[in-house]
């Protein structure tokens, strides 16, 4: 009896033994591989690119002021300080006294004239007005340079009717010194009463140009 619990105590030892004695499983192997997991994919959120927007900015139209050339140099015809006549000026209607200029028939403005000479200048004016001009009309200076001319002379020999033209004279002297010169000139009727282009009347003029001396 004792010798055969010896036996099945014997044998249950060698059970035991065997089982502990069991081969080590493949992952407790020496040289076995070990199967990582595959790292997570590294996804790189990129922020979407948006396309640049070019917006087109046009400048504001500017204005730029139509260029013109210089105006040309032209002479305004003064209002003398002569006493005007001014009569019969109604509604619109001519005067009794007025003038209308025709042409210049000699020295055309600008015209150049040496240094001290006398020279002849002569208007063409027309009576414009409804009086007529008689030998007690005058032709008188008004202002500007006078070039040696009279105060006033006389211009008509005979009548003048309106409608009818008459030709205006004075003997003038050019200065000694170079320049551009300007004379103003009017009419002055019997009474003493300045009147000249159109109304209210305006002064007509000689203009000379004295040029520098060519000599030493």
């Amino acid at each position: 009896m004792s010798r055969s619990r010896t036996l099945t105590a014997a044998i249950l030892t060698w059970l035991i033994l065997g089982a502990c004695s069991s081969p080590a499983s493949n992952a407790d192997a020496p040289g076995a591989q070990t199967h990582a997991p595959p790292a997570a994919a590294t996804t790189d959120t990129l922020a979407p690119s948006l396309a640049p927007t070019i917006t087109s900015i046009l400048p504001h139209p500017s204005f730029t002021p139509t260029e013109q050339g210089p105006a040309p140099l032209l002479h305004t015809p003064t209002q003398s300080a002569l006493p005007i006549n001014t009569s019969s000026a109604t509604n619109g209607e001519p005067l009794c006294d007025m003038a209308g200029f025709v042409e210049d028939v000699t020295i055309p403005d600008g015209t150049e004239v040496e240094a001290g000479s006398t020279f002849r200048k002569s208007w063409r004016l027309r009576n414009v007005g409804t009086c007529t001009w008689t030998s007690g009309y005058r032709v008188v200076f008004s202002e500007g340079d006078s070039l040696g001319g009279p105060d006033s002379a006389e211009f008509v020999s005979e009548t003048i009717v309106p409608g009818e033209t008459v030709d205006l004279t004075v003997d003038l002297t050019a200065p000694d010194d170079p320049g551009n010169y300007v004379g103003y000139w009017m009419l002055e009727n019997a009474e003493g009463e300045a009147f000249g282009i159109g109304s209210p009347g305006a002064s007509f003029w000689v203009e000379i140009n004295v040029p520098e001396s060519g000599g030493d």
